[in-house]
């Protein structure tokens, strides 16, 4: 990097300031460089900037007659620096810092119409049990919207914790993925003791909740269910021990999966499908649609929600002695997943919202195989 310092004596013609000198003289259109020469040779002007800045640049003149700010503005003009006066006679080049970006409108995410996943935007989330701005609550949380999920594909507990950091999803090398399946945050979980062998069957260290009910298993870390995340509002990931807020079992974190909730003044819905097929294996595909809206208006709101995917295998299930096929495809799976909620507003600080949930997972057989 080189550093570059151009001055030249007062010409006879100058004032005594050389912020207050004008031009006598034009300056014509050049390369960068020796066009502020020439302007340091008239106004007596020092001028400092590193090499780099000016390799490269022209500039298109000034006229005679110019102060020195307007004249240094003209010659810089397009070539992206800018100015700042050291003192009187000394003056150093800077590249001119970008505008900022125009302020993003604060807006509530929906899945169905809101804005682009990386728009900034004002979240609320309510992990301490009362609606708060993201950005004022003291805990280390990650919020995922139910339209981001959407738009990246996620539909199950797995993949919120791949692109979620601290977390790890973790299956029983004993019975494979997606039959017992481990929560932890950060690291932390719990072991016990059964017939003399040390085993994660231990009580559970991340809260799971659906809204504020929690869904963990009592006295294991392994098996605990996980909803699907169709018509979410959010999925709310608590890093750190939350026992003050929800109790036990969630030394290491707690995950609250928040539903949409009913409205008693507009409606809403949304709609979605998707197929696939693998290759030397079954085909999948999941249909979904939830709607809701107001019953009596101001006073009583529905919602009702349906999720159906069926997930084709890709293992076949042979007879290990004459290597046979058994059944093909046998790892399918299927889920199914219905919720009715309701929203009564009696009063404006009354709010009571009454749900049913029921959600079923039939996984034929375990992916795991054996490569012998």
């Amino acid at each position: 990097m080189g550093v570059a310092a151009t001055y030249g004596a007062a010409g006879a013609q100058m004032r005594t300031g050389a912020i207050g000198a004008t031009l006598t003289a034009a300056i014509a259109p050049q390369a960068l460089a020796p066009a502020l020469s020439a302007l340091a040779l008239q106004t007596s002007l020092q001028l400092i900037y590193e090499s780099r800045l000016v390799a490269g640049q022209r500039s298109k003149g000034v006229p005679a007659g110019l102060s020195v700010p307007e004249a240094l503005r003209r010659l810089l003009r397009g070539t992206g620096l800018d100015f700042e006066f050291l003192n009187a006679r000394t003056v150093r080049l800077v590249e001119r810092a970008p505008s900022p970006p125009p302020r993003a409108a604060h807006s509530r995410v929906i899945r169905q119409s809101g804005p682009p996943i990386g728009t900034l935007q004002e979240v609320i989330v309510t992990a301490e049990k009362r609606a708060e701005d993201l950005g004022t609550v003291p805990i280390n949380v990650s919020v995922l919207s139910g339209q981001a999920m959407a738009e990246l594909g996620v539909s199950r507990m797995r993949e919120i914790a791949e692109i979620t950091p601290g977390i790890e999803f973790k299956s029983s090398s004993q019975w494979g993925p997606a039959i017992l399946t481990d929560l932890t945050v950060r690291g932390i979980t719990s072991t016990a003791t059964i017939n003399g062998t040390k085993s994660s069957l231990g009580s559970a260290t991340t809260g799971v909740y659906i809204d504020d009910i929690p869904i963990t298993m009592p006295q294991s870390s392994f098996s605990n269910p996980y909803p699907v995340t169709f018509d979410l509002a959010r999925v709310e990931v608590l890093r750190g021990p939350q026992g003050t807020l929800f109790g036990g079992r969630a030394e290491g974190g707690a995950v609250r999966f928040i539903t949409t909730e009913p409205s008693t003044t507009a409606f809403g819905g949304l709609t979605g499908g998707e197929a696939s097929a693998t290759d030397r294996g079954g085909p999948s595909y999941q249909a979904d649609a939830a709607a809701g809206g107001p019953l009596i208006e101001g006073l009583l709101g529905a919602r009702a929600s349906v999720f159906l995917r069926r997930d084709g295998g890709y293992i076949d299930r042979v007879d290990p002695l004459t290597g046979a096929k058994v059944e093909a495809a046998s790892n399918r799976s299927a889920t199914t997943a219905v919720r009715l909620a309701l929203l009564i507003e009696p009063g404006a600080s009354i709010r009571v919202t009454p749900s049913f949930m029921y959600q079923s997972m039939d996984l034929h057989d375990s992916p795991s195989f054996f490569v012998d």
